[in-house]
């Protein structure tokens, strides 16, 4: 591999794991703060963990789980565990969801949620609501 192509693999490896994490953290604040979820107070504790835990003790913690012979998740994850390329993007977006789901939790915290409510009694959609 010469360093052009492994500049690409870098690029688009920051690129999915930049929008599965992002799509994950959006969902997630969602969840947490716009819903009725059982447990919340759990999940937002779970779902900022990756800041309490050290990158290395991750690291080793995915490896010993996704190892493709003999770990706990080699069912779950894709050819290869994660060493392919699959394996990489889903254990750094694993991880990185933590980054945005933070900053838009704050975000989500902080709306009014009668301006929903009139929204819907108004007849709009739940993903007119959400959007808008």
């Amino acid at each position: 591999m010469n360093a052009w192509e492994a500049t690409l693999s870098s690029f688009w490896l920051s690129t999915a794991v930049a929008c599965l994490s992002g799509f994950g953290g959006l969902v997630l604040a969602w969840l947490i703060e716009r819903t009725d979820l059982a447990c919340a107070k759990f999940f937002r504790s779970f779902a900022a963990l990756p800041y309490a835990v050290q990158p290395y003790l991750l690291g080793m913690a995915w490896i010993t789980l996704g190892n493709p012979t003999s770990g706990l998740l080699r069912d779950f994850l894709p050819r290869g565990g994660v060493y392919g390329y699959a394996g990489m993007i889903a254990v750094l977006s694993s991880v990185c969801v933590a980054y945005p789901y933070l900053e838009i939790r704050a975000a989500f915290s902080r709306m009014d949620a009668s301006l929903e409510e009139a929204a819907r009694v108004a007849g709009a959609g739940h993903l007119r609501v959400f959007l808008d």
